[in-house]
Order: C-alpha cells, then sequence, then structure tokens
C-alpha cells in the first residue's frame, strides 16, 4: 500500500534543507488493502464517522525505514529513514513528514559533500540539457548541481516499510 506523504503541490528545494514554516498537508488516503491495526475511526466537525491511517501507531511498529537515494546518481545510495522518539513519551515514536524531508536533505548534502571528496574529475556538460556533467567521485553524480534538485513526492510504502521519493530538477 502506498502512502503518498507530500505530492507535487509542495515542492521543496533540496539545497535548503531546513524546513521551519513548510506546512505538509497530507493528501486524501485510500485505506484499501491497509492493516486494520494501522486504521483508526473519528469523528469529523459535522460528527460523521471517518476512517485514517494512524501513522502514529504505524511507527510504534516500524521506527525504522529504507530509502533510496538514486537520482541523480550512478550508484545507489541505501539509507535508514529513523523516526524520532516522542519526547513525552519514551519508547513512542513520532512519524512526522518534516522530519522525514530534514533527513532526506541531510543525506544528499553528505552524497554531494561525499562526491566532492573523492571525485578526480567531472565531465563537461551538455548545455543544452544539464548543468553539471558526469563525476567519478563515490557516488557518479551526473546531470544536475545541489540546488537544481526538487522533492517532489514523499510516500510510504506500508508493506515493505519504505520511504519512496520522487526527485525532480
Amino acid at each position: 500500500m502506498k502512502i503518498v506523504l507530500i505530492e507535487e503541490m509542495v515542492s521543496i528545494k533540496i539545497f535548503n534543507a531546513a524546513t521551519n514554516g513548510v506546512w505538509f498537508r497530507r493528501p486524501k488516503i485510500n485505506l484499501e488493502g491497509v492493516d486494520s491495526k494501522y486504521i483508526e475511526e473519528y469523528e469529523d466537525w459535522e460528527g460523521k464517522k471517518c476512517l485514517r491511517f494512524n501513522f502514529e501507531e504505524y511507527a510504534k511498529d516500524h521506527h525504522e525505514l529504507d530509502c533510496t537515494i538514486d537520482y541523480p546518481l550512478s550508484t545507489k545510495c541505501d539509507f535508514k529513514i529513523i523516526l524520532p522518539e516522542n519526547k513525552w513519551r519514551p519508547g513512542e515514536y513520532v512519524f512526522n513528514t518534516e522530519d522525514i524531508v530534514d533527513q532526506v536533505c541531510k543525506k544528499y548534502h553528505e552524497i554531494y559533500r561525499e562526491e566532492s571528496e573523492t571525485l578526480t574529475k567531472i565531465d563537461k556538460p551538455n548545455p543544452h540539457l544539464i548543468n553539471r556533467g558526469f563525476s567519478n567521485g563515490k557516488w557518479g553524480i551526473w546531470g544536475h548541481d545541489i540546488g537544481d534538485l526538487v522533492l517532489e513526492e514523499i510516500s510510504l510504502d506500508t508493506e515493505k516499510h519504505r520511504i519512496n521519493l520522487e526527485i525532480g530538477s
């Protein structure tokens, strides 16, 4: 089951790692196929009974989520998104979109830093298509500097316990 956490209505520049002040509206979620343990009932403002995905309940069971960065890299970077522990309720974890965005942005910064430390050459870019040529560092970055990258969508795969990224430029 794929749950979109942010979508194209919000595009976040990867270069600006700080997400303070950015408000995310979670899109409506199709709960078909979701483990009933993570579905909760609530009443909307009119008193109508509704269902929603319980992110906090999910975080109790899955506070480390797999994630892969593969654009614009020649070598994929697999890492873990670690959901923060609740400061007021130790042992419980907070599923917070802003923390996920922050971790993704920090990982991109780390990748670009590692690339600059390990490369010995960068090919000339094709000025009509890209602004960065292929580099031969640890990650083999091609096509774009970090300032070009935009986080267009983050989704949660509840079956694989994985955060999926859509990165644009």
